[in-house]
């Protein structure tokens, strides 16, 4: 019998052992909660953490940003146009060096972010309340070191 066919029977699924298929359900789900809070300003998951960047580190550039996230840069560029869009944030020339583009959150965005942060921070919260304190201690320390 192969797997598939062991697994219909006891109906009982087999999660592959591969840790990317691991964090990014991980991702997912935590993604679906934080969507369910962000959405009220109209704002995806990823727009909300390149906001939340942005208001961190005001005056940051593209490419900060992309790599803070971990992004493409093409994508971090679509959801800062989005935030551009919708008057949360905006560019300007770097005055250093004109050729570089600054984003920085507007007043409207920051706004936001103020209105949102609790919100998620309660989500995250609730998610690692999931784990056993060692666990999320685990994890926090894991994530920590992950982009240094």
């Amino acid at each position: 019998m192969i797997e598939s066919e062991a697994v219909a029977e006891s109906g009982n699924v087999v999660r592959s052992p591969l840790v990317g298929g691991a964090l990014e359900a991980v991702s997912r789900s935590l993604s679906r909660r934080i969507h369910n809070v962000v959405d009220r300003e109209k704002l995806t998951p990823d727009q909300w953490y390149v906001l939340d960047i942005i208001v961190r580190n005001d005056g940051i550039a593209m490419t900060e940003i992309a790599r803070s996230l971990g992004s493409p840069a093409p994508t971090t560029t679509k959801h800062v146009d989005r935030l551009v869009t919708t008057a949360l944030a905006f560019r300007l020339p770097d005055h250093a060096d004109r050729r570089k583009v600054l984003v920085h959150a507007s007043k409207r965005g920051g706004s936001a972010h103020s209105r949102l942060l609790p919100l998620v921070q309660q989500v995250e919260d609730e998610f690692m309340d999931e784990l056993a304190i060692p666990d999320r201690q685990v994890l926090r320390t894991v994530l920590e070191t992950w982009f240094e």
